[in-house]
């Protein structure tokens, strides 16, 4: 049987109601009619919902559901989760939705990852879609940072700058962060976090980070580069894994370690007992076992590293031992 939204647009229209009713139906449906609408009706619709009583109710229906289209080429908006505006057919109209912003992503292709229009640098991939307890961060690909975005981003600059400022509890309502790039796209990233949220560290409660050297990076890891920016309060992983990487000066990485209660690094070279020592000893755990028991200490070293330099030297009775054809890992018993 054909369903209402098979039938020609020509003719829906006719039926369907092109004001905020149609935002009461099922969220597939809602999308549907929404993407099948021009543009300048979509966002007079979402205008309507989004000022009306029911406010509350169409956010959370349409939370990281809307993005603006800037590649000028058409693009299939049948079956997608998303309401897909194109930006070419509101550059007249959509300065009189600056207050709608806040709300819109840039269209990607990937819905998995979030690039918000005031946030357009940074890609977000959001694992729980109710809060922010979960977040993974990365770089949004520069090829739609260009274009039609570089121009709508230099006329609404201002505007963005209001968001940021408004949502400044945005970093700081994360709970879990987890980064996984190489040395180079790591270094944007911070780049780009200072100039979203300068002189501000993010304070969360686990921060994994995992940068991968390249070619042409440090051996010595920097690691202010990640303490200046991340705090978290429970867990941090850090990886910078090579055969050859550490830390550019262990009493930066020891003095300036947040108080987490679990704590895990991976670089191939790596002075872990006197890292540990100092670890146990910040968390006031030294002299009691059975405190020192509830917290976390573990390393993945190189297993060359491992084999010339620690193997001899370790205490068994304070550490286990896995070993695998090219890293070591340890950890406190």
């Amino acid at each position: 049987m054909m369903e209402l939204k098979d039938l020609p647009i020509e003719i829906t229209e006719q039926i369907i109601p092109k004001d905020q009713t149609i935002l009461k139906l099922p969220t597939e449906q809602c999308i549907h009619w929404l993407n099948q609408f021009h543009p300048n009706d979509t966002l007079m619709i979402l205008n309507a919902g989004f000022e009306s009583e029911e406010k509350e109710l169409y956010l959370e229906k349409f939370k990281y559901k809307i993005y603006l289209n800037f590649e000028n080429k058409h693009i299939n908006k049948q079956g997608r989760n998303a309401v897909i505006i194109d930006y070419n057919m509101v550059t007249s109209t959509i300065s009189k939705y600056t207050h709608l912003f806040r709300y819109f992503q840039i269209w990607t292709g990937d819905t998995d990852w979030h690039s918000f229009v005031w946030l357009s640098k940074i890609s977000l991939k959001i694992l729980n879609r109710h809060n922010l307890h979960n977040v993974h961060l990365n770089n949004t690909d520069q090829r739609y940072l260009n274009g039609s975005f570089e121009i709508f981003k230099r006329f609404y600059e201002d505007n963005f700058v209001q968001i940021r400022s408004e949502t400044e509890k945005f970093f700081k309502s994360i709970g879990r962060i987890t980064v996984n790039l190489n040395y180079d796209q790591y270094q944007t990233l911070i780049k780009t976090l200072e100039e979203y949220n300068p002189n501000e560290i993010i304070a969360c409660k686990t921060a994994c980070i995992f940068i991968e050297p390249t070619k042409d990076s440090p051996n010595f890891f920097p690691v202010k580069s990640v303490t200046d920016y991340f705090k978290p309060s429970v867990q941090l992983t850090l990886y910078y894994f090579g055969p050859n990487t550490t830390v550019e000066y262990t009493d930066d990485l020891i003095d300036n370690l947040p108080l987490v209660h679990y704590l895990s690094l991976g670089f191939g070279q790596l002075e872990y007992e006197r890292i540990s020592e100092s670890f146990i000893l910040k968390l006031g755990a030294k002299y009691d076992i059975e405190k020192w028991k509830k917290y976390g200490f573990q390393v993945k070293v190189d297993k060359n590293y491992y084999e010339k330099s620690l193997e001899d030297k370790i205490w068994h009775k304070l550490w286990n031992i896995e070993i695998y054809d090219e890293y070591v890992i340890l950890w406190l018993k």
